[in-house]
């Protein structure tokens, strides 16, 4: 309370502590003392649109299924109104979906929740009748014969690796305090950018100690580079590699790599050789023990030994400060500037389902040379009316 007081003398602000509610945390959880005359209670409490508390089924009953009964309710209210099938889009995209991003923004969504709310959209689309067209074609762009329905799943993950150009701002580490906790977490690994280049899988996350929320960014990228097939020089980064473990663990050692040690490349001589462990030690500027050195030559599988001599003199591997990456070998992208809506489209972009109708018409009328994504685009300027959209 002192520290509160004198914030409010400083601030002109004064805290109401009859208003003020409060929850026991962690070892203290299960005290019963009532200090201070705020409001002690056991009921999830609202902070800042998110309910936090030790019960974790009435935090997801408030935060997500609250949320849906809501969605379903604004749909609900329109149900009835003669709207054609993309005006129906257009109303759960701006009255349904929005009522469900802050939470999966932030917290993890069960996917009963998700199963729920994709429900929901189809069922107000079709007017809770059957579907007409592949759910698979209407999540894609109008060219593609879709009508751009939010695919819900995908939109959770858009979501969580958007947090990646939030962390990747160009702005300093300590001009901003909010991120002195995640950046404390990934530095354990090399920081984000590094650990984004990396070449982990799904059981090193499961062995790194850091929250389920980082965790997830990074297992939603990792799903995202192998939708993409990013394999490339990615594999010869020497740390955190699941190709080079030694004790059945993946490695990484903070004083080579402030040095600039961060390939295999950078421990091989002109002539595609192992450094030996004095020139090691000379270039990098390390005090490295020899047995250490020596366990992560041994680990180094020969197939990657033999494609990192194949890359000497090539464009460095990892580039510290550069926010590109190769997602694909055509395709380059910036993680400081890309946002959920970049990441939404990189997920269903990689899927080609193909419309019934196009694949009908040529194999019924092979003669004929159509631009389909031409005809789907001028769709909604053709049809004036709504039942014919």
């Amino acid at each position: 309370m002192l520290i509160l007081n004198e914030f409010g003398i400083l601030s002109g602000l004064k805290l109401n502590e009859s208003k003020t509610k409060a929850l026991w945390l962690g070892p203290w959880r299960q005290r019963t003392e009532r200090p201070l005359d705020f409001i002690w209670t056991k009921e999830p409490l609202k902070v800042l649109g998110i309910h936090i508390s030790y019960d974790k089924a009435g935090n997801e009953r408030k935060n997500v299924g609250k949320k849906i009964e809501n969605l379903n309710a604004k749909l609900g209210t329109w149900r009835s109104r003669q709207l054609s099938v993309f005006g129906r889009c257009l109303i759960v995209k701006s009255l349904g979906i929005s009522q469900i991003v802050h939470s999966a923004a932030v917290l993890d969504i069960h996917k009963d929740y998700i199963v729920k709310i994709q429900s929901s959209i189809f069922k107000f689309i079709w007017k809770e009748k059957q579907d007409k067209i592949k759910r698979e074609v209407l999540y894609q762009d109008y060219e593609r014969g879709g009508l751009r329905v939010t695919h819900v799943e995908t939109l959770c993950k858009a979501l969580r690796l958007a947090w990646i150009q939030r962390f990747l701002k160009s702005d300093s580490w300590e001009l901003e305090n909010w991120k002195v906790i995640p950046c404390s977490f990934f530095k354990k690994y090399g920081g984000l950018y590094f650990l984004l280049h990396c070449n982990f899988d799904a059981k090193f996350l499961k062995s790194t100690e850091m929250p389920s929320f980082y965790k997830q960014i990074l297992s939603f990228f990792l799903e995202l580079k192998s939708i993409y097939d990013t394999n490339g020089d990615q594999e010869l980064i020497l740390f955190n590699n699941k190709e080079i473990q030694i004790g059945g663990k993946t490695v990484f050692y903070q004083d080579w790599f402030d040095q600039g040690v961060y390939s295999i490349c950078d421990i091989l001589d002109s002539d595609g050789m192992y450094l030996n462990f004095a020139d090691f030690c000379r270039k990098f500027s390390v005090k490295s023990n020899f047995l250490t050195y020596f366990q992560i030559l041994s680990a180094i599988p020969k197939r990657l030994l033999v494609k990192a001599r194949d890359s000497l003199g090539t464009n460095s591997i990892f580039t510290p400060g550069n926010s590109t990456f190769h997602l694909s070998p055509s395709l380059l992208i910036d993680l400081s500037k890309l946002t959920c809506k970049d990441y939404y489209w990189l997920f269903l972009n990689r899927k080609e389902p193909c419309a019934t109708g196009p694949n009908k018409w040529q194999r019924d009328l092979p003669q004929f040379t159509l631009s389909w994504s031409t005809i789907f685009k001028r769709i909604k300027s053709i049809s004036k009316q709504n039942k014919l959209k």
